[in-house]
């Protein structure tokens, strides 16, 4: 198996998920060429010439063929002194850019009980990895995914530990319908594995 093949993904799903599981595939073929691009908007696979896409909710206005791969839960969270040390409506929100500053989360508990959280954005990044570094860096509070805080040891804590948001479905993205090409193919199944490894 070689060739090119371009894939893009948010920026936290490509360096925890996508990299790692594209490598696998570049070991074991290694005339494979992938072009891997982070992006946490999502770009137009045909004027981008995208082979796959992988994102995060379903695209309504896209015309790819759209899969369901996996899905993660996010995780509102900071350092302990911003968590803990502070009334949690004084605590700035850092928020991407997708989600707009008016910041409504709707959380539940084992026993099914609702908590509904609201706030305005303090500070809005257009992308994961500055979201991270702020939050990491005490700034204030804001969303992680799961296996962003099992990958690495930030220090963070959930601001509501015995709560939960729901989960995030994942979708892989394609324009060539039921005919696959076999690199496509391959590197899409390792992404999936990878996700589903993930959320174990």
């Amino acid at each position: 198996m070689k060739g090119k093949v371009r894939i893009t993904a948010p920026n936290a799903l490509m360096s925890t998920l996508v990299a790692p599981a594209i490598a696998a595939v570049c070991i074991e073929h290694p005339e494979l060429e992938p072009e891997l691009i982070a992006d946490d908007k999502q770009l137009d696979l045909l004027e981008k010439r995208i082979d796959l896409a992988i994102r995060v909710g379903h695209s309504k206005d896209s015309d790819a063929k759209q899969r369901k791969i996996g899905e993660f839960k996010d995780v509102l969270c900071g350092l302990p002194c911003v968590v803990k040390d502070h009334k949690l409506e004084e605590a700035r929100y850092i928020a991407n850019l997708w989600q707009g500053t008016v910041i409504e989360h709707a959380f539940i508990d084992a026993q099914g009980d609702i908590k509904q959280f609201s706030t305005n954005a303090s500070c809005v990044v257009n992308s994961f990895d500055t979201s991270f570094a702020l939050i990491t860096s005490g700034v204030g509070i804001g969303l992680v995914p799961e296996f962003k805080l099992i990958e690495q040891d930030s220090g963070l804590v959930p601001v509501f530990p015995e709560y939960q948001l729901a989960s995030n479905p994942v979708f892989a993205l394609y324009t060539f319908g039921n005919q696959i090409p076999l690199s496509i193919k391959v590197c899409l199944q390792a992404i999936e594995a990878k996700l589903s490894q993930a959320m174990v």
